[in-house]
């Protein structure tokens, strides 16, 4: 099952060598200090997205329980999205509010 694999992957989240690519909205650039992928991982993704697919990471509100961390392939990007393209060419998107959730 596809959300399996991306959590094994995002087991592997530790260092990274990367390319940043800036929001469109806020010029803002992410950085290895907002999210850190491998190498082996960052390949591992490459492999499992379909053309045009990306990787996307997101924080809900999620009421009396908290919040709603979710993980999914989509190939849509908003103009709030932040882009970052890992080496391996792999694409991973998260809106500005999310990131400081997920950040590190």
């Amino acid at each position: 099952m596809i959300s399996q694999r991306i959590g094994r992957l995002l087991t592997q989240i530790a260092s990274s060598r990367s390319t940043v690519i800036y929001s469109r909205q806020t010029h803002r650039m992410l950085t290895e200090q907002d999210i850190k992928v491998t190498t082996k991982a960052a390949s591992r993704l490459k492999e499992v997205l379909d053309d045009g697919e990306r990787l996307r990471l997101e924080v809900d509100g999620g009421g009396c329980s908290g919040f709603e961390y979710k993980i999914r392939l989509d190939k849509k990007l908003n103009n709030d999205d932040l882009l970052w393209k890992t080496e391996s060419g792999a694409e991973i998107i998260v809106d500005e509010m999310s990131l400081g959730y997920i950040k590190g």
